[in-house]
């Protein structure tokens, strides 16, 4: 009578199948409690036998099923990986660099194009599931907002600069969110991108430096699209944020002198205020200014004041995105801007052209040999690699300039396949597919006029 108990547990044991190895211990133990009755233990130990192998046979067929699956399971990985996009670039440099990704704002017939290009194209829908990716751990983001930034002339290092970096971050979160809200109208990504300019806004002081506010722009990119679902309170004080911050930099596109990758900083500050609060003034003043910075801060052999002042095409580079970028926006008249000559020979499309032969790697070009500003200096001697006299130009440095020229040049998107490493894609980066949407639009409207 006391092998029933023993029995249960073990026959229970059997078939779970925890162990083969557990099943063989009991054995024994469930024979010798059965020693009552006379065959009461065989009957176990024959249960206990068929339950053993066939836990042994199901351990051998999981196996065996594990061991056919596992090249169909590397196969598969191996494709999703190779379908996989590649992440743009989101990595600094050197400590206390910031690298934010390219958002641009998209008015209402450009950002339908962008969804409906998601909805029917493989190769935008894969782009837009790697910005939902992306996304994913930003949408609960909490603003940790400065109210100043400490950031412009300070060496990499400098701790204050470190710690404006670490709050900064916020703007790349919110460049990414702005991705995705653009390709998939999520809520939640709108949610969060609100929370982000309320709490900037409110707290960040303006100054008029042209470095530290670049920093913003996505925030302010963000709000030229969201600006009409927000609150009326949250509407109002950041409106009159956007307005101090729009009347410093249209100051300085004024009065400044020095056409450097500063000043299409502030040309470029002044139009996306003046897009956010309805202001054609400002937007008309950007233009003019972009076009005075083709005037005198680009020559006519392609070179511009940067790459003469400070010898590196690091410079030149930042100095050509921000007014192809307002050109893009512009319309027309941005079209004209960017293939306009200056009566000194100067172009934008010229100093995009000097550029090319490096990026494709026709050429080589050491890097900051004869640099006249001593930040420059400052940065070698603090041992940063990336500023070290003699260091060569990487190709790769200048996809973000070739991307934003694609849209006026569709003949570059070879280059940006090399240099994305995304050779067989359509729109190997995210800008080429913002690119896309946005001529379709414009197509769309020029046909509406005729």
């Amino acid at each position: 009578m006391k092998a029933k108990p023993v029995f249960c547990c073990f026959r229970r044991r059997c078939l779970s199948a925890i162990t083969v190895r557990w099943a063989l211990a009991a054995v024994p133990l469930a024979a010798a409690a059965s020693c009552g009755p006379a065959g009461g233990g065989h009957s176990i130990i024959a249960f206990c036998g068929d339950a053993v192998f066939a836990a042994e046979a199901e351990q051998q067929q999981q196996r065996q099923d594990h061991d056919h699956s596992q090249p169909r399971r590397r196969q598969q990985q191996q494709q999703q990986q190779q379908q996989k996009l590649p992440r743009e670039k989101s990595e600094p440099r050197e400590a206390g660099e910031l690298t934010i990704p390219l958002a641009s704002p998209l008015n209402a017939p450009a950002l339908e194009r962008l969804r409906r290009l998601v909805q029917t194209d493989e190769h935008a829908r894969r782009w837009a599931e790697q910005m939902r990716d992306e996304a994913e751990p930003l949408l609960d983001v909490v603003p940790d907002p400065l109210v100043e930034i400490r950031y412009e002339g300070l060496v990499n290092t400098d701790p204050r600069r470190l710690a404006a970096v670490a709050k900064l971050r916020q703007m790349a979160d919110a460049a990414v969110l702005m991705r995705h809200w653009q390709a998939s109208g999520d809520p939640r990504a709108a949610a969060a991108l609100k929370r982000l300019i309320v709490a900037w806004a409110g707290a960040y002081r303006p100054t008029g430096n042209d470095v530290n506010e670049n920093k913003l722009y996505p925030l302010l990119a963000a709000y030229a699209s969201l600006r009409s679902e927000m609150p009326d309170e949250d509407r109002g004080r950041v409106d009159a944020w956007v307005e101090r911050l729009g009347g410093l930099h249209a100051e300085a596109v004024e009065r400044s002198q020095l056409f450097t990758n500063r000043y299409a900083k502030h040309v470029r500050l002044l139009f996306i205020c003046g897009r956010i609060l309805g202001r054609p003034k400002w937007e008309e003043q950007a233009i003019e200014g972009a076009r005075r910075f083709a005037a005198r801060g680009l020559r006519a052999d392609g070179t511009s004041e940067d790459l003469h002042r400070r010898d590196t095409l690091t410079y030149h580079c930042s100095a050509l995105t921000p007014v192809i970028e307002l050109a893009m926006l512009a319309g027309p008249a941005g079209r004209e801007l960017y293939e306009w000559t200056a009566p000194q020979g100067g172009s934008i499309r010229k100093s995009v052209e000097y550029v090319i032969p490096y990026a494709a790697g026709e050429k080589t070009r050491e890097e900051w040999k004869n640099s006249t500003v001593g930040l420059d200096r400052r940065r070698a001697e603090a041992g940063l690699e990336h500023y070290r006299p003699g260091r060569l130009f990487k190709p790769v440095e200048a996809l973000e300039l070739i991307e934003l020229a694609e849209f006026f040049d569709p003949k570059l998107l070879p280059l940006v396949q090399k240099l994305s490493g995304r050779t067989d894609d359509r729109f190997p980066t995210w800008q080429t597919l913002v690119n896309r949407a946005i001529q379709e639009a414009m197509a769309r409207s020029d046909d509406g006029r005729r």
